[in-house]
């Protein structure tokens, strides 16, 4: 308890985010995390894959408590041409739902995705 005051006090403490009134937990604040039950690969763009550009996207998600993604948002991107492919799949995404307790939680996830043409 001690450490969680030491860390309110530095302010690192945890992203209170709400989504019509309920909680949103950062992953690293549930003790059972979501886990990933299918993962759709995003559609390397056509224009990319011609002109032999690869990059990487961060999406960050909400994982709903049903294990649905519920809302996705691009926080970093090497190129914008990536971008449609990363959220078109990360919105296919399954899984089981992070938990504190016995009760489903919505959690918010970092998704990283990398785009790299094979030699």
């Amino acid at each position: 308890m001690k450490f969680l005051k030491i860390l309110s006090f530095m302010g690192i403490t945890a992203t209170l985010l709400y989504a019509g009134g309920e909680r949103i937990w950062d992953v690293w604040e549930v003790k059972y995390k979501p886990v990933l039950i299918q993962k759709i690969r995003p559609k390397y763009p056509e224009v990319a894959k011609k002109k032999r550009i690869e990059g990487e996207v961060r999406v960050s998600i909400i994982v709903n408590e049903k294990g649905e993604v519920e809302s996705a948002k691009i926080v970093a991107s090497s190129n914008p041409i990536f971008n449609k492919a990363c959220l078109e799949a990360v919105y296919k995404f399954k899984f089981k739902p992070g938990r504190i307790g016995n009760k489903n939680v919505k959690v918010k996830l970092l998704i990283p995705f990398i785009f790299k043409i094979a030699k």
